[in-house]
């Protein structure tokens, strides 16, 4: 109770946390708990699902350019360290991997905006610059799973209210200062 509370009303502007615009309220905690070796861990997650125009989809929720991998909520799963992919991914780095071994080619007429590969467009110019096109499927396959994984990485820094930080530490600590 108490730290839902303080929580709820906490404000700390120097990391973009607001509580509250208005009436409208920004900060929940979505609790875990687990049982690990016979003990009891309670995880608390703190959340601020606030927006502003620069971050129509949130401020803590991953940027537009991070959207080929995953656009969709993150959820409790995610935070606790297993990254749920989207379905729609499975073809898709299929696809990018025919790209990397040089079976697809993306012309003009093939990339538009209904192309599978079009929200990938960024990542497979990028891939293509670091490790060529034509490289083996083996290669290929590692590129592509690297690179979904370091996005993975991002879209979880994004979401993370006190950011892995010296700055967002110490806006944590103060935080947890405010409850005691």
């Amino acid at each position: 109770g108490e730290i839902l509370d303080a929580w709820q009303a906490y404000d700390d502007e120097s990391v973009g946390i607001l509580s509250h615009t208005g009436e409208t309220p920004h900060n929940a905690v979505t609790p875990i708990a687990r049982l690990e070796k016979n003990e009891y861990i309670l995880d608390l997650i703190l959340r601020n699902n606030r927006t502003d125009e620069a971050h129509p989809f949130g401020i803590f929720h991953p940027p537009v350019e991070l959207h080929n991998i995953k656009k969709e909520g993150i959820g409790i799963i995610e935070v606790m360290g297993l990254f749920i992919l989207p379905g729609r991914l499975y073809e898709e780095s299929a696809e990018m991997v025919r790209y990397l071994i040089g079976e697809k080619t993306l012309g003009t007429n093939e990339l538009s905006e209904n192309h599978p590969l079009q929200k990938h467009a960024r990542a497979l110019s990028a891939l293509a610059d670091e490790y060529g096109i034509g490289i083996d499927q083996k290669t290929a396959e590692k590129a592509v799973t690297n690179y979904i994984n370091t996005v993975c990485e991002k879209i979880l820094e994004c979401t993370a209210v006190f950011k892995n930080t010296d700055e967002g530490q110490f806006a944590f600590e103060r935080f947890v200062r405010s409850v005691l």
